[in-house]
């Protein structure tokens, strides 16, 4: 996952990075946009804290002296039910945010070449095309697979191809139906998942 504070920092730059991977930047304009709408309601939330704080300290001060302070307890019961609503809404806008940032793609590092397509996919020709027998020289499957459709065809298995590399999203979600049961694929998150955010 992204930095958000990164984000905020340097927004065009995770713009460009955006164009680069040919992905449209509304996810980003829509984390930007959670964001500060996140913040807004922890400003809000904040500001009715200290507001509680104060008309707290007010009552002690006015039954002190002996004063009527009827007015500003009715004030401090309205508070935490305000609170309690501003607090809901930071927490639903914060789940978004992180979820939007989930799926903001990482900065790709000034070697990688950009292409004009996914078939322009630089792992792609590093893995080699799927039938192993077709891969040239170089590639992993062209260097360390060697079975091609037809032999496995005829002895009734799989291609062996050592190594998979999904052409697009699309296709990804698809062949992981295809391989994998439900019970086999797992999330976790990362130490920096469960103590930073």
């Amino acid at each position: 996952m992204i930095d958000l504070k990164d984000l905020r920092e340097r927004p065009d730059v995770y713009r460009a990075n955006m164009r680069k991977k040919a992905r449209d930047d509304k996810l980003l304009n829509h984390a930007l946009a959670m964001d500060e709408k996140w913040r807004g309601f922890k400003i809000k939330a904040d500001s009715l804290r200290a507001e509680r704080n104060k008309v707290s300290e007010a009552i002690n001060q006015a039954k002190k002296k002996g004063k009527d302070a009827r007015e500003l307890i009715k004030k401090a019961r309205e508070i935490p039910e305000k609170l309690k609503k501003l607090e809901e809404e930071e927490s639903r806008t914060y789940i978004e945010l992180q979820r939007a940032l989930y799926d903001i793609p990482n900065l790709m590092h000034s070697d990688v070449p950009i292409g004009k397509s996914e078939k322009d996919n630089v792992v792609r020709k590093i893995v080699g095309p799927t039938e192993p027998l077709k891969a040239s020289p170089g590639t992993i499957r062209g260097d360390y697979a060697h079975h091609s459709f037809a032999y496995s065809d005829s002895v009734g298995i799989a291609v062996k191809n050592l190594i998979h590399a999904s052409g697009n999203i699309e296709e990804a979600k698809k062949e992981i139906k295809l391989w994998f049961k439900d019970k086999e694929l797992h999330t976790y998150k990362t130490v920096h998942e469960k103590h930073v955010f």
